[in-house]
């Protein structure tokens, strides 16, 4: 994927978002974030790279109190806005920022998750998987995506981490 700024994302940060993408298996949850944040550090230990971003950390850790010692690596991780590294404004998406949209969208096609958990939303804009609060969703609580398979989506926009929601600071959940 070329950037608008004509760059690539680096070997480690493509790696970094495989990695979190695992398991390499169709259904399961998907846990759908915003974007990387514009300070995140890519290297090729990705166990390191999870550790140092609080928001990997806190999902570790609650997966892991939800569902055992499986935690991340169980549970597919993909940014709405996939190596973007402008912020996602309310106010439009650029070319880049659709285009990587569109790319989260054909990897829930390809995943085929049974529930999708939106921790992302884009104030004022009407996208698909962009949660509006616990238990709620942007479009409907199930969603049938262009091949057909049919997604649940819970939201819930998780305030205090500027990577999971944009345009929206300090606002509480609608």
């Amino acid at each position: 994927m070329v950037r608008d700024d004509k760059t690539y994302p680096s070997k480690n940060e493509a790696g970094f978002a495989a990695w979190l993408a695992k398991p390499d298996m169709q259904g399961g949850l998907v846990i759908a974030l915003l974007q990387p944040a514009k300070t995140q550090v890519y290297t090729p230990d990705f166990q390191w790279v999870k550790d140092e971003c609080p928001t990997l950390a806190y999902l570790e850790e609650s997966l892991a109190f939800v569902n055992g010692p499986g935690g991340l690596a169980a549970t597919s991780v993909f940014d709405a806005f996939p190596f973007i590294t402008e912020p996602i404004s309310s106010g439009g998406l650029s070319k880049e920022a659709t285009d990587a949209y569109n790319t989260f969208l054909a990897m829930l096609e390809a995943k085929k998750p049974e529930v999708v958990f939106a921790c992302w939303r884009v104030k004022d804009q009407d996208l698909f998987f962009s949660g509006k609060g616990l238990g709620r969703a942007n479009q409907v609580e199930r969603l049938r995506l262009s091949n057909g398979h049919v997604v649940r989506v819970l939201g819930k926009k998780m305030n205090g981490c500027a990577s999971l929601d944009a345009g929206a600071e300090n606002e509480p959940a609608d």
